[in-house]
């Protein structure tokens, strides 16, 4: 949900989110040569290094830590502190950590939005509302705000309307699924039971209940008349969406999720990224790669230009072997 930038800015503006009684130095900053995503300083007047890691916590990232304290620690400012800070760290990282006397903290992106939704409402908006470059109202296409999206990976969650088929019926039934790595856009973990996890969803000025599922293999949300009120299908298709169809999810807060059509939402994207839906997908990966766009983000686009189905080949194959004609 958050990138790293932002999740940047908030421990900035909130130090108290690591401890109590930091002042911050710096952000981004070259120590001893080394460059420093956020120097703070104790309540004892000791620096503190902060190494920031959005998602998952990786043993790069360990190394990096150790590279600090091997550096710095030993022999330029050996009063320094060093701390990780990421979204969620792995059981066996901190087990390493704890064995190297490495500092460590863990900050989900929902702690983030439940201390924002208590301290800091405006910047909560900021951050999870869509953003419009438009002074006046915005234009409506039938029941849907065309509102330009900030295209980045921090706001934008991309669903594809799936027809599952009952098992004892012929019926339509839609949901609403995710591509495995949208995982890290909700704050929810896996969900065990069949009715999943109740949230959210507003279309219009309407809000519905719907389950939100989460297995090792699947992410989806689907409502059910019993438990809901409302049939999925009949909502979806009342509103012009059918099979298929891209959505935008725009996270509101108090779990709860905007959904945009996506041709609405993103008829300047191609624009907004140098290229042009008549490129190849190794052309966009090649300029993709030129911007330096990171893996994940190239993934999220390729998965808005080419979704799954189109090639034989996912695009994970075709970005890493596209990365690895480019190295020979």
């Amino acid at each position: 949900m958050f990138s790293e930038r932002i999740f940047e800015d908030i421990l900035v503006k909130y130090p108290e989110l690591i401890e109590d009684k930091l002042r911050f130095i710096g952000r981004q900053v070259n120590h001893f040569g080394k460059r420093i995503d956020i120097l703070f300083e104790d309540r004892f007047n000791e620096k503190l290094i902060i190494e920031l890691k959005k998602n998952n916590l990786d043993r790069n990232a360990l190394s990096q830590v150790m590279e600090y304290e091997g550096y710095i620690l030993s022999e330029k400012d050996p009063s320094a502190r060093v701390m990780l800070i990421a979204n969620r760290i792995p059981l066996n990282l901190k087990k390493a950590m704890d064995h190297h006397g490495i500092e460590y903290k863990e900050i989900t992106n929902k702690q983030l939005l439940e201390f924002l939704e208590k301290r800091d409402q405006q910047l909560l908006n900021l951050i999870t509302l869509p953003q419009t470059n438009e002074t006046h109202h915005p234009s409506k296409i039938g029941i849907f705000q065309k509102t330009k999206i900030q295209l980045s990976t921090d706001n934008r969650i991309i669903g594809i309307v799936t027809n599952v088929k009952a098992k004892k019926q012929a019926n339509d039934r839609f949901e609403i699924w995710f591509n495995r790595s949208s995982e890290d856009n909700f704050p929810y973990g896996l969900t065990s039971n069949s009715e999943g996890i109740k949230i959210s969803i507003k279309i219009k000025d309407k809000i519905y209940p719907i389950g939100f599922h989460n297995t090792k293999t699947c992410i989806w949300l689907s409502a059910r008349l019993d438990r809901d009120g409302y049939n999925l299908t009949d909502l979806l298709k009342t509103h012009g969406i059918e099979n298929r169809e891209k959505l935008f999810l725009i996270p509101l807060g108090n779990d709860t999720y905007q959904i945009n059509r996506f041709n609405d939402s993103v008829d300047n994207f191609t624009q907004t990224n140098n290229f042009t839906t008549k490129q190849s997908r190794r052309g966009i990966i090649i300029e993709l790669i030129k911007q330096g766009k990171s893996d994940q983000e190239i993934l999220d686009i390729l998965d808005i230009e080419f979704p799954s189905g189109v090639f034989s080949t996912s695009n994970k194959q075709a970005l890493y072997g596209t990365k690895r004609d480019l190295r020979q």
